[in-house]
């Protein structure tokens, strides 16, 4: 298919038909004797638009009217619209149908008309609106130019400067020109458009797109007109532009190149921000800018960065989300990442930097850049992105396991107190709004290694651990009479001796302890075996304390009991009672199991238990209290490159009515746990041993 147009018709095509027009006229009155008034009068009033000649006729309900935007001078205006179709008879019979696009300027009355042969397929709303989105329009005093946006190896213009005082009589001179031109129309109706070689002095590769076998054309972005000339903005698909100037008569006269810029800013965005400078707080600027990279001849990306400054000190640093926290493009900022950045992180500033501890980035980023202002610093920015396109760090920080400050499952998200540096060393203040932690004050060294932290607790009172619609049996024990009670034959009883292996602490040193393992068991039971008890007595103090399972879950006591042996879980001593401290455990949880009941042997107090367990087989607890220590990640995991470790004890010791549990890990971590005397987490005082990251 190929495009033609028509705007207007010449001064002589003009001149010829109006004595067509005047020899119609005159033959209509000298025939009016032969009709009616009526039909006379009807043909008179009939709309000079409307007019039909002989072979052309304008398609019923094909009129589309609207408005269309304009360049007039230096100013925008609107210029009328008129789309319909026109089937066109030629001299052979055939008939061809075309559309026709028609412009008028109702100040200057100047008429331009755009037209072609449509087919198969062919929707005219559709094509209405294209031709709208890709033309320009100027109109000048004396000629109303079209200009094409889209183009191929050479853009077309159309010019026109016949004027008319309305749409319909434009509308008419494009009736008469297709009935002048019919005899043509079976092949194609040409009209000469004025060629505008827009790419004579534009390399090819300046403004073709990378691996691409589709062809993608530059495109006009902007037209204006300065004097006899006009001025073409032309954009490739590349991102390379042109500044062209082109005198009146289409020859393009000077062509200015223009590449792509590295890095465009699309949007940016300035908030306060919070810092704390040698301990006291501090207001930052923070601005946050989206950013186009230009990638050569890869697609160009959208990049986000933070730049915050300090006015006071002129530091400066810039953040950029990691892939996973690449802000849309089409979220206004400053977006979730960038206010998620500040809440979760905290900015500390000496005289020497800028450092930002951020928990959620698991790194610690510290700048010495300075800057008179923050334009300055973002430039140097946006300068250093263009010459490392690719790249997608603006800044590198230092790894840190920041897991410390998550706690446990327990703990909330923390938030930030403060943050001095001290000695040497950094001071990390945080706190906890709910949860079992309070708040903890972390301590790292200049090259922001863990070194210790002190943790405060808000304490949890330990849960019972099993049926709660079950006694527990260290109750019974104590509301039994003492009463004597029966002894139990060995047929019932099988007794196991573990009073040389059970490890136990008196005042911080080893006690030697009578400890024996008992399976108990009836004869007139189809069950036979009830369960299983784990009994010490000492004998200096009288105490006797026990652990009882039933048969169900009797395998249980043969762990306690193999962890008491091996040192893992461990029994002690105080004037008043004997605890037993399970192990930890892999979630952090521990069990303590206490018991203040006397017995002047412990037969006896073997024998005690075993009635209360005769008397409610199946329905006791051992009493088993159970709570949570909230170790940090990082005391638990020093190394990521190796699985999760299990603290082991290396004392328990009782300080004043606390309890202190002191916890190590074969890699050197330490932690001092303290206890109240109901066994809640008060706090905990660690120490790491520094890891190669």
């Amino acid at each position: 298919m190929i495009l033609t147009h028509r705007l207007g018709l010449s001064v002589r095509q003009a001149s010829q038909v109006k004595p067509r027009a005047r020899s119609l006229n005159n033959w209509v009155f000298s025939k009016s004797i032969r009709f009616s008034v009526f039909t006379l009068a009807l043909f008179c009033t009939r709309s000079f638009a409307d007019f039909q000649t002989p072979h052309v006729h304008l398609e019923a309900g094909s009129t589309r009217t609207g408005t269309l935007e304009a360049t007039c001078g230096a100013k925008k205006c609107v210029v009328q619209m008129r789309s319909v179709l026109l089937k066109v008879k030629a001299p052979t019979g055939k008939s061809s149908e075309f559309v026709v696009h028609m412009l008028h300027d109702p100040g200057t009355k100047l008429f331009a008309y755009h037209y072609f042969q449509t087919y198969q397929g062919f929707d005219l709303d559709r094509d209405r609106k294209m031709f709208a989105s890709s033309v320009f329009v100027y109109v000048g005093p004396h000629q109303l130019v079209i200009f094409k946006s889209y183009f191929g190896p050479e853009a077309a213009a159309w010019k026109g400067t016949e004027t008319y005082s309305s749409m319909d009589g434009g509308q008419a001179s494009v009736l008469r020109f297709f009935e002048a031109h019919r005899a043509t129309a079976e092949t194609e109706l040409q009209a000469h458009a004025n060629k505008i070689e827009l790419m004579k002095k534009i390399p090819r590769q300046f403004m073709e797109q990378c691996y691409n076998a589709m062809a993608i054309y530059p495109k006009i972005e902007n037209l204006g007109r300065e004097a006899d000339i006009w001025k073409f903005t032309l954009r490739g698909p590349n991102g390379n532009s042109a500044e062209i100037s082109v005198d009146d008569s289409f020859t393009v006269v000077s062509t200015k190149l223009i590449p792509r810029p590295d890095v465009i800013v699309l949007d940016s965005v300035s908030f306060p921000a919070q810092a704390f400078h040698e301990g006291t707080p501090a207001r930052l600027q923070a601005h946050e800018m989206r950013l186009r990279i230009a990638n050569g001849c890869y697609l160009d990306s959208v990049k986000t960065v933070l730049t915050v400054f300090d006015p006071d000190t002129k530091l400066c640093q810039w953040f950029s989300p990691g892939d996973e926290d690449s802000a849309r493009q089409e979220n206004p900022l400053p977006d979730e990442w960038a206010n998620r950045l500040l809440q979760d992180s905290i900015v500390a500033i000496t005289e020497e930097k800028m450092v930002a501890f951020s928990p959620e980035r698991q790194i610690v980023q510290e700048s010495s850049s300075r800057f008179g202002t923050m334009q300055g610093a973002e430039q140097d920015l946006v300068s250093r992105i263009a010459k490392r396109s690719r790249t997608s760090d603006v800044a590198k920080g230092f790894p840190l396991n920041f897991a410390v400050f998550s706690g446990s499952a327990s703990c909330d998200s923390s938030t930030w107190r403060s943050v001095t540096r001290e000695a040497g060393r950094w001071r990390l203040q945080l706190g906890w709004t709910k949860g079992l932690c309070k708040n903890a004050a972390v301590f790292l060294d200049d090259n922001y290694k863990l070194l210790s932290e002190d943790l405060a607790y808000s304490g949890n009172a330990p849960e019972p651990y099993g049926s709660k619609n079950n006694p527990l049996l260290m109750s019974l024990l104590r509301a039994a009479k003492r009463d004597p009670v029966r002894s139990f034959s060995q047929s019932e009883l099988k007794i196991t001796d573990k009073s040389s292996s059970i490890h136990a602490l008196k005042n911080g040193r080893p006690a030697a302890v009578v400890a024996h393992l008992v399976e108990i068991g009836r004869t007139d039971l189809h069950h036979p075996l009830i369960g299983k008890m784990l009994a010490v007595y000492e004998p200096t103090s009288k105490l006797f304390w026990c652990m009882f399972e039933a048969g169900e879950s009797w395998g249980n006591i043969d762990y306690y009991s193999s962890r008491f042996e091996k040192g893992e879980s461990w029994l002690v001593i105080t004037d008043n009672k004997i605890v037993g401290f399970d192990g930890m455990s892999n979630n952090n949880l521990i069990g303590v199991v206490e018991s203040g009941l006397r017995y002047p042997s412990f037969s006896e107090g073997l024998n005690r238990a075993l009635a209360v367990i005769w008397q409610n087989v199946g329905l006791v607890r051992d009493g088993h209290r159970v709570f949570d220590v909230p170790l940090p990640e990082a005391f638990l995991v020093p190394d990521r490159t190796k699985p999760r470790l299990i603290p082991y004890y290396a004392g328990i010791s009782q300080q004043g009515h606390n309890w202190q549990l002191v916890f190590e890990q074969s890699e050197g971590q330490r932690a001092v746990v303290t206890l109240s005397e109901q066994y809640e987490p008060i706090g905990a005082s660690i120490s790491f041993v520094a890891h190669a990251h």
